[in-house]
């Protein structure tokens, strides 16, 4: 992304956030945003806390990313690509479904509002479960993926 699209992502999100119609809840409007970068933000963060965890300089490169995982449980460039984008655009539907269909307007509920908000919540919550259960439960469960993983860390260790 560089510095130019990570510097136009921040100021998207600070635009989208001030002029939110959710003036009232200020959380909400700064959550909703944030939904549609949560799979980024997710892997920065996992893969920062796991060097840390490791005890790893967090500014060296590995294959502990979403997009490396993905391909070591054997995906390949392209449907490890699909499925990314798919969860990317589920968490950013969902941002714009959320945004867009308000359950609570002017003081009353809506139920089919509020069921339409549910639906999707839920489609983007289950997609976030999926993208989990396939890069960790599916790679302790292939002998193969564990196999690789493990020469991986023991070539890391023998070039640290």
């Amino acid at each position: 992304m560089g510095d130019s699209g990570a510097l136009l992502l921040g100021f998207m999100l600070a635009a989208i956030s001030i002029q939110s119609l959710l003036k009232t809840a200020a959380i909400a409007s700064l959550f909703f945003p944030l939904l549609v970068l949560a799979v980024p933000i997710m892997d920065t963060s996992f893969v920062v806390a796991k060097r840390l965890k490791e005890r790893q300089p967090i500014y060296v490169a590995d294959r502990t990313h979403l997009h490396h995982r993905f391909l070591n449980i054997g995906f390949s460039q392209r449907r490890a690509v699909v499925y990314i984008y798919a969860w990317c655009g589920t968490l950013a539907l969902a941002a714009l479904g959320t945004r867009f269909i308000r359950p609570h307007a002017h003081g009353s509920w809506h139920l089919w509002r509020t069921v339409a908000v549910a639906a999707i919540a839920s489609v983007a919550l289950g997609a976030s479960v999926y993208m989990v259960y396939l890069l960790e439960i599916v790679k302790l469960a292939n002998p193969r993926i564990r196999r690789r993983e493990e020469e991986a860390r023991a070539s890391a260790r023998q070039s640290a």
